[in-house]
Order: structure tokens, then sequence, then C-alpha cells
């Protein structure tokens, strides 16, 4: 600040707070300030003044912050600058006010500088404010709900409109020490929620609330009936103070809630209360039982034989009574049991006694008969034999001590297919009888017949059969005929006939031919075979019996080539020189190797030939002999044996006559 070109190295008086030539306006004060240099001898010393003026600096204040709510009043930020500061500064970025006033519903939140202009030597000078602008508190908008009396607790904030803030507070306070809202605690009411946000003013909302009674449908509870006691309401069988104006169901027949033991069913019946828009139904039972009045039957009759076994009289009574009467005059037994052997005919009585809710007695009646046993003493049966295929008659006879009537018979059998079966027969005048079917009596030989069992059937009394004797008769059977191999073929020149069949048959006894296998029209001896015809071969058997199952055979005619040699059907060994042995005329010539057997109906072999033996004469040659060996009139069987290879053997029959 000197003037010139002063030399350096001088020193200030008055000193200076630096110990220097430095000023430092903060420490040093205004005034005159002398600058000597030390002059150098001869020279004197060199002084000149800086005369020092001070300028107070502008003062801005120091940095502030505030916070302003969104929907605030208008604030000078002048006041938030810290220290003291001068007036008269301008704000920047501009405010819409223009000025410094603040204004939260139109100017932005951030940072806003405050500059004053310096004097010189003094520069401007600044500060700032950072305004916050928080929202204003929400308590969103007041609403009103219902509750029913017994709903479960309900948090109040969700009945208030809007999107209200969290966080707030309730007044009255409500018991749960919150929001929640128990209707069996809190009364009824308005309560105010506040939401507090400084520096916002607080918010607030109401929530009005009323409490409706809960419906009432009493307690669950149980009744039982007599099936047979007048019609009773179910509601006063429901517990504690029920609401009157529910339903029941299931419906009952009255259509209302009075119950009728004799047209509705026992079983759970629900009383329902409706409920409101707040208040949900209610609901509560009753068990319903029905209890059976005493019930002893209905009066019936019972007869008894006198040698029938005891029964149970209960079972004799009518309907459906119940167990456990008692009968009177007591019987033999004790018990309800009649014993024809000991108790006397007539009428007893059953009682049932009623209990609650069931009062009263039942009473019933069974009048009881004893019916004398029927006497087969004498009984004498009788049966003829039979042939298989037919049913047997047996004859009931001398059963004088019988009452006139009818009567089941049951009857075992031994040697039948079946072993036992019933039939009804009417005696009269000591008489009867009965068949078996042949469909039981498919078995040949001896069949016993015993009777088992002789019962009335007017009275249901069965009599002593002991002292009726069993009885045989014997199932004769007329087995089916058989056929000799290749039997049914023949040659058309032989002009052959149903006799020409019959002699092909194995069975000597008599044989008929039919032209079915059942019933059918017989054919005659004489009449002529039929080729590709069948006919049915039955036999008829010493005691008079026929086949039950015919033979059938199809015939089958050839024309043959007799020229070589034929085989003669029959011849009469009666030494009359005429057919009197069994001769195949050329046999020895056409067939040197042949052999020849001759056998009898049970197939013992009684001659073997060939072209070195004679002829057979009815003689037995072979086997067991007898006699003289003379066989007698019949029909015996020849096996041909050609031994040519190329031939088959011939099989057939020959009739030997005297």
């Amino acid at each position: 600040s000197l003037g010139g070109t002063p030399d350096t190295g001088g020193t200030w008086s008055p000193a200076l707070a630096s110990g220097t030539g430095v000023f430092d306006p903060l420490v040093d004060t205004a005034g005159t300030y002398t600058y000597t240099v030390a002059g150098i001898s001869p020279c004197n010393d060199a002084s000149a003044t800086v005369t020092v003026t001070i300028a107070p600096p502008p003062n801005p204040g120091t940095n502030g912050s505030v916070s302003f709510c969104g929907n605030g009043s208008p604030v000078d930020l002048f006041a938030s600058l810290g220290g003291t500061p001068d007036t008269g500064g301008t704000w920047s970025p501009a405010l819409a006010s223009g000025t410094g006033v603040f204004n939260p519903l139109v100017d932005p939140e951030g940072t806003y500088t405050y500059t004053l202009t310096g004097t010189p030597p003094c520069e401007n000078v600044s500060a700032t404010v950072t305004v916050s602008l928080l929202p204003p508190p929400n308590a969103g908008t007041s609403g009103a709900v219902t509750f029913c009396g017994n709903a479960s607790p309900v948090d109040l904030f969700n009945s208030l409109g809007g999107t209200p803030d969290t966080g707030g507070t309730w007044s009255p306070a409500l018991a749960s020490g919150t929001g929640l809202f128990d209707p069996a605690l809190d009364t009824a009411g308005t309560y105010t929620y506040t939401v507090s946000t400084p520096p916002c003013n607080d918010a607030t909302a109401t929530v009005t609330i009323t409490i409706l009674p809960p419906p009432n449908a009493g307690a669950d509870g149980s009744v039982t009936f007599c099936a047979n006691d007048s019609p009773a309401n179910l509601f006063d069988s429901l517990g504690g103070t029920p609401d009157t104006g529910g339903t029941w169901s299931p419906a009952l027949a009255s259509g209302t809630g009075v119950f009728d033991p004799t047209v509705d069913a026992a079983g759970v019946y629900t009383y329902t209360v409706t409920g409101n828009a707040s208040c949900n139904d209610a609901s509560a039972t009753v068990t319903v039982g029905i209890s059976q009045p005493p019930n002893s039957g209905t009066d019936s009759s019972v007869a008894f034989c006198a040698n029938g076994s005891p029964a149970d009289l209960f079972n004799s009574l009518g309907g459906t009574p119940d167990t456990g009467g008692v009968w009177s005059p007591s019987l033999a037994s004790g018990t309800g049991v009649f014993d024809p052997a000991v108790d006397a005919a007539g009428t007893y009585t059953y009682t049932v006694n009623g209990s609650l809710p069931c009062s009263g007695n039942s009473i019933s009646t069974v009048t009881v008969s004893i019916n004398p046993e029927p006497n087969a003493t004498g009984v004498i049966l009788n049966a003829e034999n039979i042939c298989l295929g037919f049913e047997a008659v047996i004859s009931i006879t001398n059963a004088n001590q019988l009452v006139d009537g009818t009567y089941v018979i049951i009857y075992d059998l031994t040697g039948a297919n079946v072993s036992q079966n019933t039939v009804n027969v009417d005696v009269i005048g000591g008489s009867t009888s009965f068949t078996i079917p042949e469909t039981q009596l498919t078995n040949p030989g001896i069949t016993t017949i015993t009777i088992t069992q002789l019962t009335s059937v007017t009275t249901s009394c069965s009599a002593d059969v002991s002292t009726i004797a069993a009885i045989q008769f014997e199932v004769y059977d007329a087995p089916t005929p058989t056929l000799i191999t290749e039997g049914n073929s023949f040659c058309i020149e032989d002009n052959p006939t149903v006799e020409s069949l019959t002699a092909n048959i194995i069975e000597t006894e008599t044989i008929t031919w039919y032209d079915a296998p059942v019933d059918g029209i017989a054919y005659q001896p004489s009449e002529m075979l039929v080729d590709g015809s069948t006919y049915y071969a039955s036999l008829l058997t010493e005691n008079g019996c026929e086949s039950l199952i015919r033979l059938a055979v199809t015939v089958t005619l050839d024309t043959c080539d007799n020229t070589e040699f034929f085989i003669p059907d029959g011849f009469s060994p009666n030494n009359d020189g005429t057919n009197d042995d069994f001769d195949i005329p050329n046999i020895r010539d056409l067939y040197p190797n042949f052999t020849l057997e001759i056998f009898n109906r049970y197939g013992n072999v009684l001659y073997k030939g060939n072209k070195d033996t004679p002829n057979w004469d009815g003689t037995s040659k072979e086997g067991s002999i007898f006699g003289n060996s003379i066989l007698p009139v019949g029909v015996y069987f020849y096996i041909l044996e050609f031994n040519d290879g190329v031939r088959e053997p011939v099989q057939g029959r020959v009739y030997l006559s005297r």
C-alpha cells in the first residue's frame, strides 16, 4: 500500500499481529501504520505511513434448513437463516412471491441462496436455506359400520374411506389398545382416527359403529316321545331363551315346529333363526327319540299235537310283539314254552308292561288246542316190480286206524337215484296209494321204500311210523340191443328184410324195429330194407320190459358179386342129408389160406377151421365141452379171415336150427 519503490526490510509501527507487515482486518485495527527503513550512515532512517480504514462486511447469516407441510401457509425463508443476517439481500432461484416468502403450494422444495452485495473493498456474500416439503397426513374419510353383537373382532381401519395413513391413533381407546373393535367388549358410538405428522396439522376421520343384537336359537336339546303321544312343540325342548319365529328342518308334517310322533320320524331337527345383514343365522338342534308303546302282539290260536315237541307260545302271537312279557296262567316250563305232554289246552295271556315315556300295559292271548296223533297201527305197503322207465305204484292198505283225510307222507328210497321225497295222499276207508316217478327210479335192481313220516294235513300231527314195515320191489332193465360189426350192410341181390336186420343182432331176445327212437310205428319182419334209412331196435326181456334206449341202425345196401362164393346165414345139422353143416362154397379154392372161427353169444370159441378141416356141424370142438357136444338152436357168430393180403376179414352171424 506504500507508494513509490520503498526498500524492503523495514519495520512497521505500531506492530501488527502478524509480526510482519501483513495486516489482518480480523485482528488488526484501523489507523496509521509507519514503515521505517533504517539508514546506513551517514544516511538517516527513512519513514512512510499507510493509513488503514476498515469497512464493515455484509452479513447473510448462516446456512439453514426447514421443512414445510405440503399444504402449509407461506413462510419467509429469511427466518430460517442462522445468525443475524443483514436484510436487503436477494434469493435465488426466484420464488413465486418475488420476495423471500416461500409458498409450499407453488414453490418446489430444494436449496435457496440468500446473497448480500458487498461495499468495496468487501465482496458479495451468501447463505442457503434447504427446504423440504412433507406430505400432509391422511386419515381417510369417515365411515360407518354395523356389527353383530357376536361377531369376531374387526380392525376399524378397514372401515375408513379413501387411503388413510397407517400408524394413527383411535379415540376413545378400544379394549384391544389398538384399532381392533370387539363387539363383545367395545360399545357402539363414534371413534376418531388421528394421524400426526409435524409440522403438518393433524388429520382426522371417524367411524360410526352400530351393534345389532345377534339372533338366538337357544341351546341344543333332546326329547323322547312315546309313539302314541299327542303332538308337542319342539321349541319347548330347546335350551336357553331362543327367539321365536325360527324355522325347523327337516320340515315336520305340521308345517310348524309341532312334532307328531304318529307321523314324524325320530332324528335330529334343526331350529334356525335368520340373521340380518350383519348377523349370521343362529341354529340349535333337538334330538328326538321315539319309544314304542308296549306291544303284546295280537290274539291268535295254535294247535299242538299230543306227541308234539314243546314250542314257544310267543311265536304264535300275531303282529310283532315285544319280548320279555309274562304269561298267565304259568306254564310248566316257567317260560312261554308250551309242552303238550304236561301243559293243558286253554287260553294263555301274554302281558307286556310299559315304561316311560310310554305307560300302560298291552295284553294279548293265545288259545291253545291239543290234537291227538294219527294212529298208523296195522298199515301195510305193497308194490309190484316194474320196468326201467316206468313209475312205481305204492299201495297202502289196512290203515283202518287213520281218520279219513289228507296226509303228507315222507319216504326214503334205497337203491334209487334219490334218497327222499314227499307226497300227499288221501286216505279213505283205510287205503290209498301213491306213485314214485320214473325219474327217481333210474337204477336197475332192488329198491327199498321206507315210510319215515306220516302227517295229517288237517291237524299237522305225525303218526308213529315205526310199525310200518319197509318193502322192496325190483326195477327190471331192458338193455339196448347190440349189432354185429357191419351188421348194417347188406347185398341188394339178397333182398334183405327187417328180419335180416334182426339176424345181425347179438342178443337172442325178441327184437322189434321202429321208425323212431321214441314211440313210432313198428316194422313187420318181412318188410324190405331201404338203403340209407335208420331203423330203431328195441329188445323185449322175459319180464316183459322193452329197451328204454333203442339201437339206431342206418342201413347200407350195396350191389355184391356173389359168383365166387357166398356165406349162408343158417344150416340145420339134423342128419337129413340137406344143409347138415355150415358150408361156404368155393372157399377152399378161392382162399386156400382162410381160417374160420365160430363163437357163442358170450364170446366163447366153439370151432376153428381151415381148408384141411371139415365144415362146422353144430357141435363144440373147442373150449369146454358139455354133454355130447351138440350145440342148442340159436344164433352163433363167425369171423372169416381170408389171409390173402387183400380182402378184409368178414364177421357175421349164422342161425343153427334142428
